[in-house]
Protein backbone atom coordinates (compact mmCIF):
# COMPACT_ATOMS: atom_id res chain seq x y z
CA UNK A 1 0.00 0.00 0.00
CA UNK A 2 2.40 2.59 -1.19
CA UNK A 3 1.47 6.23 -1.15
CA UNK A 4 -0.87 5.70 1.76
CA UNK A 5 -0.59 8.39 4.37
CA UNK A 6 0.49 7.43 7.89
CA UNK A 7 -2.23 7.86 10.51
CA UNK A 8 -1.96 11.01 12.59
CA UNK A 9 -0.83 10.51 16.20
CA UNK A 10 -3.72 9.79 18.52
CA UNK A 11 -5.10 12.92 20.16
CA UNK A 12 -4.85 12.39 23.93
CA UNK A 13 -5.95 14.30 26.97
CA UNK A 14 -3.35 15.37 29.52
CA UNK A 15 -1.92 12.26 31.09
CA UNK A 16 -3.12 10.07 28.23
CA UNK A 17 -1.25 6.97 27.17
CA UNK A 18 -0.28 8.39 23.77
CA UNK A 19 1.44 11.53 25.05
CA UNK A 20 4.72 12.03 23.23
CA UNK A 21 7.99 13.10 24.80
CA UNK A 22 7.58 16.40 22.93
CA UNK A 23 4.22 16.91 24.63
CA UNK A 24 5.80 16.21 28.01
CA UNK A 25 8.26 18.99 27.23
CA UNK A 26 5.37 21.28 26.31
CA UNK A 27 3.65 20.49 29.62
CA UNK A 28 6.95 21.26 31.37
CA UNK A 29 7.14 24.54 29.46
CA UNK A 30 3.55 25.28 30.44
CA UNK A 31 4.36 24.73 34.10
CA UNK A 32 7.47 26.90 34.09
CA UNK A 33 5.59 30.19 34.31
CA UNK A 34 3.69 28.97 37.38
CA UNK A 35 6.92 27.69 38.93
CA UNK A 36 8.60 31.06 38.30
CA UNK A 37 5.70 32.89 39.99
CA UNK A 38 5.84 30.56 42.99
CA UNK A 39 9.61 30.97 43.25
CA UNK A 40 9.33 34.76 43.02
CA UNK A 41 6.73 34.67 45.82
CA UNK A 42 9.04 32.53 47.95
CA UNK A 43 11.85 35.02 47.34
CA UNK A 44 9.61 37.91 48.36
CA UNK A 45 8.63 36.13 51.57
CA UNK A 46 12.22 35.27 52.48
CA UNK A 47 13.37 38.84 51.82
CA UNK A 48 10.57 40.06 54.10
CA UNK A 49 11.66 37.64 56.83
CA UNK A 50 15.27 38.74 56.54
CA UNK A 51 14.25 42.38 56.75
CA UNK A 52 12.20 41.63 59.87
CA UNK A 53 15.17 39.81 61.43
CA UNK A 54 17.45 42.76 60.70
CA UNK A 55 14.94 45.12 62.31
CA UNK A 56 14.80 42.79 65.31
CA UNK A 57 18.60 42.72 65.45
CA UNK A 58 18.77 46.51 65.48
CA UNK A 59 16.16 46.67 68.24
CA UNK A 60 17.88 43.92 70.25
CA UNK A 61 21.23 45.69 70.23
CA UNK A 62 21.54 47.69 73.45
CA UNK A 63 23.09 51.13 72.90
CA UNK A 64 25.50 50.79 75.85
CA UNK A 65 26.71 47.23 76.01
CA UNK A 66 28.05 46.11 79.36
CA UNK A 67 31.70 45.22 79.18
CA UNK A 68 33.07 42.33 81.18
CA UNK A 69 36.56 40.96 81.50
CA UNK A 70 37.61 39.59 78.11
CA UNK A 71 35.20 41.67 76.01
CA UNK A 72 31.50 42.38 75.75
CA UNK A 73 28.88 40.29 77.46
CA UNK A 74 27.21 38.07 74.87
CA UNK A 75 23.59 38.83 74.11
CA UNK A 76 21.76 35.56 73.33
CA UNK A 77 18.86 37.31 71.56
CA UNK A 78 21.21 39.30 69.35
CA UNK A 79 23.21 36.15 68.54
CA UNK A 80 20.05 34.19 67.71
CA UNK A 81 18.89 36.93 65.37
CA UNK A 82 22.32 36.88 63.66
CA UNK A 83 21.90 33.14 63.01
CA UNK A 84 18.39 33.71 61.64
CA UNK A 85 19.73 36.38 59.26
CA UNK A 86 22.43 33.98 58.03
CA UNK A 87 19.85 31.23 57.46
CA UNK A 88 17.54 33.63 55.59
CA UNK A 89 20.45 34.82 53.45
CA UNK A 90 21.33 31.24 52.51
CA UNK A 91 17.70 30.46 51.63
CA UNK A 92 17.48 33.62 49.53
CA UNK A 93 20.61 32.56 47.64
CA UNK A 94 19.13 29.10 46.98
CA UNK A 95 15.85 30.57 45.74
CA UNK A 96 17.71 33.01 43.46
CA UNK A 97 19.72 30.16 41.92
CA UNK A 98 16.57 28.10 41.36
CA UNK A 99 14.80 31.12 39.88
CA UNK A 100 17.67 31.78 37.50
CA UNK A 101 17.52 28.16 36.33
CA UNK A 102 13.77 28.43 35.74
CA UNK A 103 14.19 31.71 33.85
CA UNK A 104 16.88 30.14 31.70
CA UNK A 105 14.79 27.04 30.94
CA UNK A 106 11.73 29.16 30.11
CA UNK A 107 13.74 31.47 27.85
CA UNK A 108 15.31 28.49 26.05
CA UNK A 109 11.88 26.98 25.45
CA UNK A 110 10.44 30.29 24.20
CA UNK A 111 13.39 30.67 21.83
CA UNK A 112 12.92 27.09 20.58
CA UNK A 113 9.25 27.80 19.87
CA UNK A 114 10.23 30.94 17.99
CA UNK A 115 12.94 29.15 16.00
CA UNK A 116 10.54 26.32 15.16
CA UNK A 117 8.25 28.86 13.52
CA UNK A 118 5.26 28.29 15.79
CA UNK A 119 2.47 30.62 14.68
CA UNK A 120 0.30 32.86 16.89
CA UNK A 121 -2.56 30.37 16.47
CA UNK A 122 -0.31 27.53 17.62
CA UNK A 123 0.95 29.59 20.57
CA UNK A 124 -2.68 30.12 21.59
CA UNK A 125 -3.12 26.34 21.54
CA UNK A 126 0.05 25.91 23.64
CA UNK A 127 -1.18 28.52 26.12
CA UNK A 128 -4.62 26.93 26.48
CA UNK A 129 -3.52 23.29 26.61
CA UNK A 130 -0.10 23.31 28.23
CA UNK A 131 -0.01 26.51 30.30
CA UNK A 132 -3.62 26.71 31.46
CA UNK A 133 -4.25 22.94 31.39
CA UNK A 134 -7.55 23.21 29.53
CA UNK A 135 -9.15 20.13 28.04
CA UNK A 136 -9.38 19.61 24.28
CA UNK A 137 -13.05 20.57 24.33
CA UNK A 138 -12.38 23.76 26.32
CA UNK A 139 -9.48 24.70 24.07
CA UNK A 140 -11.60 24.13 20.96
CA UNK A 141 -14.28 26.37 22.43
CA UNK A 142 -11.82 29.13 23.38
CA UNK A 143 -10.16 29.05 19.96
CA UNK A 144 -13.49 28.63 18.15
CA UNK A 145 -12.22 25.51 16.35
CA UNK A 146 -13.54 22.01 15.97
CA UNK A 147 -11.68 19.27 17.80
CA UNK A 148 -10.48 17.83 14.49
CA UNK A 149 -9.02 21.23 13.50
CA UNK A 150 -7.37 21.36 16.92
CA UNK A 151 -5.77 17.97 16.22
CA UNK A 152 -4.26 19.45 13.08
CA UNK A 153 -2.87 22.39 15.07
CA UNK A 154 -1.39 20.01 17.64
CA UNK A 155 0.24 17.81 15.01
CA UNK A 156 1.63 20.89 13.25
CA UNK A 157 3.21 22.10 16.49
CA UNK A 158 4.74 18.71 17.29
CA UNK A 159 6.14 18.34 13.77
CA UNK A 160 7.66 21.82 13.80
CA UNK A 161 9.28 21.26 17.18
CA UNK A 162 10.59 17.85 16.17
CA UNK A 163 11.98 19.22 12.91
CA UNK A 164 13.67 22.03 14.84
CA UNK A 165 15.23 19.47 17.21
CA UNK A 166 13.74 21.10 20.28
CA UNK A 167 13.70 17.95 22.38
CA UNK A 168 17.27 17.08 21.47
CA UNK A 169 18.60 20.50 22.46
CA UNK A 170 16.77 20.41 25.81
CA UNK A 171 18.05 16.92 26.62
CA UNK A 172 21.63 17.91 25.74
CA UNK A 173 21.40 21.04 27.92
CA UNK A 174 20.17 19.01 30.92
CA UNK A 175 23.01 16.48 30.67
CA UNK A 176 25.76 19.09 30.53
Amino acid sequence: MMGRKMAEPRFCEKGGVGRTSMERKLYRYGGLRKMVCECEQDLKEELGKKEAFIEGQIKAMPPDRVRVAGGERPDPVYNAVCVLIEVASERIGNIKRRLMGLYSEYDDARMALYRAGVTAQEMEYIRCRYEEGRSVTETASVMNYSESRLRQVRVSILRKLEAAGWGLKLEAAKTE
